[in-house]
């Protein structure tokens, strides 16, 4: 059974949901919240077909918004880490 806590509610004509998703943190491979080298090389390594990542984590790296997680997306955000671009959306 599925936890009614989990659904939103609805109060004074609009719904209110008790539990809020976080924000995507685009470039998070990794997802501890934020965006470092350590992201950049994940990214690098699920390219080379060394390492795999999530599917959520698929979502969230594919900054160039192609459809498929390449070496453009780990160097977009090797770049954003570097602070040579201000953004990953």
């Amino acid at each position: 059974v599925d936890n009614p806590s989990t659904y939103a509610t609805y109060a004074l004509g609009g719904f209110i949901n008790d539990n809020p998703q976080p924000a995507i943190v685009y470039g998070d491979a990794n997802g501890d919240g934020s965006v470092d080298i350590s992201d950049a090389m994940l990214v690098f390594y699920h390219v080379a077909k060394k390492e795999s990542i999530s599917w959520d984590a698929l979502l969230r790296t594919d900054a160039d918004k192609s459809g498929d997680v390449d070496i453009a997306d780990a160097m977009k955000i090797f770049y954003y880490v570097a602070k040579k671009i201000d953004t990953l959306e």
